[in-house]
């Protein structure tokens, strides 16, 4: 086609052949095809489908008046074949891909032997169905395609200018088998077809930039597989030089670019260089930006960003990266047909960044949208297929975060069905093993915790136990798994009083402690449950004073690591703190009070408060009697009233239920500075999530531990960065007017105007001790109450909330009236004397359990 040609000329012209105004013309069908090939060619320049919409109406109208045995027919059938499959590639309407199936297929059925042309169709036919394979995974078109590949290459001959194209053809399908099998010598036999093609390719076809591509994609599956970095450094350099040999318009250049994205991302798996994922990120952001809308790669090149952005989220917390990983899945799902074979690695995909927000978050409404996401996914995964096992892990991940969560025993009999499923299905010598065997001893432990059947416990020992016996010493996971089978053989002493058990117990943690770094997230965990082993050998009798404190050093130790989870480290404060309270052999009540209120002051950080009310009670259940206990000591160690109810209100705010809801302290923040509220929400939200799972993408080796390793220590120093930083957040936030005691404890002044409208009560009871605090409207004061003692609360309530008898409730009501109301009243001048009208009085219960509201 002339480019200078007009258009309109043109679609006339066409037109008027079509319709058979040159019906008399001798030379019509020859015209026909010309204008056709017209077309296709200008959609060549410009993928304007509706060029490529011409050509095949006029291939079409060829095929019609083409008798069914005219010698011709084999090459108009294949013509229109190919237009068709080319249509597809670009809509992905697989009715276009079906017809040009159909019609290679009838012409090579037309086609002798020993015709020149029926190399060509056998390729045709070969690539369609190899399309078809791609988008469905129906493993028997991707072996015809194999089988078509191999007959071409026996027909033509060494010298054929078109055998490079044949050798790069049956490279991606070998490729494609390896991939969908795990067949290594498909592999081998792919890597070694592919670079016969390039090295066939002269260094100026543009078609090498191609070819080299997909060498580069296969060297780079061998490196996966056998974690030789050769392959994936000779992968980078030919994507690196397919780029380069691509001109900055050309179609094939985004389809590189991401392909290059991808290659760097894998050596920042490898390596741990920041520099190659952000260089990944910005080639697939480049390569997104490159695909229009409607492009049937767009989808794909969306889910390979999506990627990388998480695993910057990984690696540095930033929570924005996950979002942006979210989005982007969602939408590489929402362009993806329901029948396409990548649908089910899109939707893992979206599941397994929404599980992570959920993780970060504490947000249900991720945790279920994750597990939907991950079941259509596993369903849509064949039973033989090498994903399987990956997806079967990550879906039961998530349905074992749902477990802890709501209690659902359905929920964790799924888990332990597909953790089993994922060790039957692993190699013996495959490095993914003991996690999974780690993962099914796990799931086993929760179980026995749920239904109290020992042979549960006994199979998460056994499985945790081999777990940790063919994990390599220095592997990062070592002391994670460490710390699961101590922690199930401390669960199975206490279930049968085996001594050895609880030493064995105890052993694992302390090398679980002693393996891990001193600032790392995980190590105030394997700290508290050492600590709890501790106590416990020393309570049962069979061990000394120096257990004991070492249970609380190992407390103390958990609620020093600043990088933990806030509540993780909450929860550390307030085991040390009952030791030192409850146990007269090391009771230190100055050190427990110091411990206390510095635990409370944390408290507030300890909550999203954009999470649903029910999502805050979940967290906050977590560390009932915290705030109480605090202003048990803080009234014990002799502290004035009013820093007693400045202390136990502080630890109650999170509860979003605060005294007379006179607090609003991150509500106004966002209303008055919102770039502060937010980088103060990002800060606490990251500081309170899980540290992130570094997960193997290539087999254990000494050079993968050892950066495995440094990109641990990189995600340890953003930890103890983002804990610095939130300090420094929190200070420039309290230097702004009206900010001066954000999240802190409030005035006397702003409690007794709370208590305007009548007396304030509140009732805190504790093991160790009872009290009444008094809020007036001039003044703080508080009286012990010795006669409503904790455990008689515990009594009475236990038996009035099972029954509606009225012996047990007058019984109920005279114990507080004597315990609690006439000792106030009276505190208060109400009682014995008269007072009319009886002003009202604010009743607010407090402690570690049942209280009065």
């Amino acid at each position: 086609m002339n480019n200078g040609r007009e258009t309109q000329g043109l679609k006339a012209e066409t037109t008027q052949i079509v319709e058979g105004k040159l019906a008399n013309n001798p030379d019509r069908v020859e015209q026909l095809i010309g204008e056709a090939n017209c077309w296709s060619a200008e959609y060549d320049r410009t993928e304007d489908l509706q060029y490529l919409g011409h050509a095949i109406m006029l291939l079409k109208t060829v095929l019609k008046e083409t008798p069914a045995n005219h010698p011709d027919r084999a090459r108009q059938l294949n013509h229109l074949g190919i237009n068709l499959a080319r249509r597809y590639e670009r809509t992905g309407d697989l009715r276009d891909l079906e017809i040009a199936i159909t019609l290679s297929q009838e012409a090579l059925e037309l086609t002798p032997e020993d015709h020149p042309y029926r190399t060509r169709l056998l390729s045709n036919f070969g690539t369609h169905l190899s399309s078809r394979y791609k988008r469905t995974e129906a493993l028997q078109d991707l072996e015809a395609a194999i089988v078509k590949s191999q007959e071409v290459l026996e027909l033509v001959p060494e010298d054929h200018p078109d055998r490079a194209g044949l050798l790069s053809n049956l490279g991606n399908r070998l490729g494609a088998r390896y991939k969908r099998t795990g067949d290594l010598q498909a592999l081998e036999a792919a890597i070694d077809r592919l670079q016969e093609a390039v090295g066939l390719t002269p260094e100026d076809n543009p078609i090498r930039a191609r070819r080299l591509s997909n060498l580069k994609t296969y060297l780079c599956s061998r490196y996966e597989r056998t974690g030789d970095l050769q392959d994936l450094e000779a992968a980078i350099a030919r994507s690196q030089k397919a780029l380069e040999l691509t001109a900055e318009h050309h179609p094939d250049r985004a389809g590189l670019l991401s392909n290059l994205g991808n290659r760097l991302g894998s050596r920042y798996d490898r390596t741990g260089d920041l520099q190659d994922l952000a260089a990944a990120i910005s080639r697939s952001e480049e390569a997104v930006a490159l695909t229009p809308d409607d492009h049937p790669d767009r989808a794909g090149r969306l889910n390979n960003l999506g990627n990388r952005l998480h695993s910057r989220y990984q690696r540095t917390g930033n929570l924005e990266d996950l979002e942006d990983a979210v989005a982007r899945s969602q939408e590489a799902v929402e362009l993806t047909p329901e029948d396409h074979n990548d649908r089910p690695t899109q939707l893992n995909n979206l599941g397994t960044y929404l599980g992570s927000r959920y993780e970060r978050t504490g947000d249900m409404q991720d945790l279920e949208a994750s597990i939907a996401r991950l079941q259509e996914a596993l369903e849509l995964t064949p039973e033989d297929h090498p994903q399987r096992v990956g997806r079967m892990s990550n879906l039961g991940r998530q349905l074992g975060n749902r477990y802890e969560r709501t209690g659902d025993l359905e929920d964790l009999e799924a888990v332990i069905a597909r953790s089993q499923e994922a060790v039957e299905l692993t190699p013996k010598d495959h490095p993914d093993l003991a996690g999974w065997l780690n993962n099914l001893g796990s799931r086993f432990g929760s179980r026995y915790e749920r239904t109290g059947n020992l042979q549960d416990l006994e199979a998460a020992i056994v499985r945790s136990q081999e777990a940790v016996e063919i994990t390599p010493e220095d592997h990062p996971d070592l002391a994670a798994r460490l710390n699961n089978l101590g922690y199930w053989e401390g669960s199975h002493y206490e279930r049968t009083g085996n001594l050895k058990d609880l030493e064995a117990a105890i052993a694992r943690l302390q090398e679980a402690v002693e393996l891990t770094p001193e600032d790392h997230p995980h190590r105030s965990i394997w700290l508290n449950n050492l600590g709890n082993h501790l106590n416990t050998q020393y309570q049962k009798g069979i061990g000394n004073l120096q257990d004991l404190r070492a249970a609380i050093d190992a407390h103390f130790a958990a609620w020093n690591v600043t990088t933990a989870p806030v509540l993780t480290r909450l929860t550390a404060a307030l085991c040390a703190a009952k030791l030192l309270v409850f146990n007269p052999l090391v009771k230190d009540l100055s050190r427990a009070w110091s411990l206390l209120y510095a635990a409370t002051h944390l408290m507030p950080l300890a909550t999203a408060r954009s999470l649903e009310r029910e999502d805050q009670q979940y967290i906050l259940a977590q560390l009932t009697g915290l705030a109480s206990l605090a202003a048990s000591v803080s009234l014990e160690t002799g502290q004035p009233p009013l820093e007693t109810i400045r202390l136990q209100e502080l630890g109650r705010s999170i509860t979003n239920s605060q005294l007379l809801d006179y607090r609003s302290d991150i509500s106004d923040l966002m209303e008055r500075h919102p770039t502060l509220a937010q980088e103060f929400n990002s800060l606490r939200q990251e500081l309170d999530s899980p540290f992130p799972t570094l997960e193997p993408s290539i087999p254990a080796s000494d050079i993968y531990m050892a950066n495995r390793l440094q990109m641990q220590q990189t995600a340890i120093n953003r930890r103890n960065k983002v804990a610095k930083d939130l300090n420094n957040i929190l200070v420039q936030i309290r230097q702004k007017p009206g900010f001066e005691n954000f999240l802190l404890a409030e005035s006397e002044e702003y409690l007794l105007s709370a208590a305007r409208g009548g007396p304030i009560v509140v009732l805190n009871v504790t093991e160790l001790r009872s009290d009444a605090i008094l809020l007036t409207g001039k003044k703080v004061t508080s009286i012990n109450l010795p006669h409503l003692s904790h455990a008689s609360m515990i009594t009475y309530f236990n038996e009035s909330g099972t029954t509606y008898d009225n012996e047990v409730m007058r019984e109920l009501l005279e114990w507080l009236w004597k315990g609690a109301v006439r000792p106030v009243l009276q505190e208060l001048g109400y009682y014995p004397t008269k007072v009319d009208p009886l002003p009202h009085i604010w009743w607010i219960g407090a402690g570690s359990g049942p209280v009065v509201g």
